[in-house]
């Protein structure tokens, strides 16, 4: 089974809005992509979520049934795919819904995602990964990317969990702590 190995990086909010736009146009862009999640069933580490996955500015969705289980050291996830009708289905039996932009460029450490977490037309948290081979070292961030870092999430940090962060007044508090830890003064 595959064992999810990612590196998780809380982006500056404000630092980073426009600049990303004008970056987008700029690097190597490979897709927008906007994400709906949610979840059946969760416990302390483990999950079982719902996400649909659709281009920007398409209509067709696709579906993904993923389970995750935290073993020893690690995350063992399990992904399938489903039809729309299945996927619809759960969806609505599903708890814990988040909306996300997510951003997909490729570079020489390999694929990153920036996440865009938002409520409606308000975005409240951005979070960037790159997911590796079991064992591979934290990467450098991108150059356009490292400059606008807030906090390096330690792999074994579960505070940045995508459902923990769906919570948008968790997520808000979190990122307002790590700025006051950051800068030394209330956010």
């Amino acid at each position: 089974m595959p064992t999810e190995h990612e590196f998780k990086f809380v982006i500056h909010n404000e630092a980073f809005g426009e600049y990303y736009q004008d970056h987008c146009n700029i690097m190597d862009y490979d897709k927008h992509l906007i994400i709906e999640q949610g979840y059946l069933a969760f416990s302390k580490g483990m999950t079982t979520r719902i996400r649909s996955i659709q281009k920007k500015g398409s209509t067709k969705k696709r579906w993904f049934l993923t389970f995750k289980q935290k073993i020893k050291c690690r995350v063992v996830e399990v992904e399938t795919k489903l039809d729309a009708r299945d996927g619809e289905d759960l969806w609505d039996a599903c708890v814990g819904k988040l909306l996300k932009d997510r951003y997909v460029f490729r570079e020489n450490s390999g694929t990153w995602e920036v996440d865009f977490f938002r409520k409606g037309s308000h975005r409240y948290f951005t979070l960037a990964e790159v997911e590796l081979e079991e064992g591979a070292p934290r990467p450098d961030a991108p150059p356009w990317l490292d400059e606008h870092i807030l906090f390096k999430v330690p792999l074994t940090d579960d505070r940045f969990s995508n459902k923990r962060l769906g919570d948008v007044d968790y997520a808000q508090r979190i990122y307002r702590k790590l700025l006051e830890e950051s800068y030394g003064k209330e956010a």
